[in-house]
C-alpha cells in the first residue's frame, strides 16, 4: 500500500507530463481543475483497489495551486 509521499511521486512521473502536454495543447496556462480532478479520480480508484489507506480520500491536490 503507497503512503501520500510515494503516490505523489508516482503521480508526478507518471500523470503530470500528460496533464502537462494536454495544458500545452489547450493554450499553455495551467488547468488546475483537471489536475485536481485527475488527482482525486486516481485516489479514489487506488483506494477502491486497496492500493491506497481509506485516509487517502483526505488528501488534497498537491498539484492544484488555486
Amino acid at each position: 500500500m503507497m503512503n501520500k509521499a510515494e503516490f505523489t511521486k508516482c503521480f508526478r512521473s507518471d500523470v503530470m507530463p500528460k496533464i502537462r502536454e494536454t495544458e500545452r495543447a489547450q493554450g499553455g496556462s495551467a488547468d488546475y481543475p483537471l489536475r485536481a480532478e485527475t488527482w482525486n479520480n486516481m485516489v479514489d480508484a487506488l483506494v477502491t483497489d486497496r492500493q491506497l489507506p481509506r485516509v487517502a480520500l483526505n488528501w488534497g491536490c498537491p498539484f492544484d495551486k488555486r
